[in-house]
């Protein structure tokens, strides 16, 4: 195997539960329904997987655009 081999840092549904601060049925949930958009990898129909670094930058828009809505529902109270 070359040594120049790039393996991803990817998590399983638990990892990412907890990673996500949520139990893990909750996970499956929006896995399931699709009601949140969680960026993850189907590898067969009963294995998936996250990539840590897809999570990180998916926790930090989603949290960039629930500062902005707070921020204008504000900015709309004030008026």
């Amino acid at each position: 195997m070359p040594h120049d081999t790039f393996v991803l840092p990817l998590l399983d549904a638990d990892e990412a539960a907890a990673l996500l601060n949520i139990p893990r049925a909750t996970l499956d949930s929006w896995l399931a329904t699709g009601r949140v958009l969680v960026p993850h990898l189907r590898l067969s129909a009963k294995t998936i997987r996250f990539d840590r670094r897809e999570l990180d930058v998916w926790i930090r828009e989603r949290s960039a655009a629930a500062t902005a809505a707070l921020a204008e529902r504000r900015s709309r109270r004030a008026r």
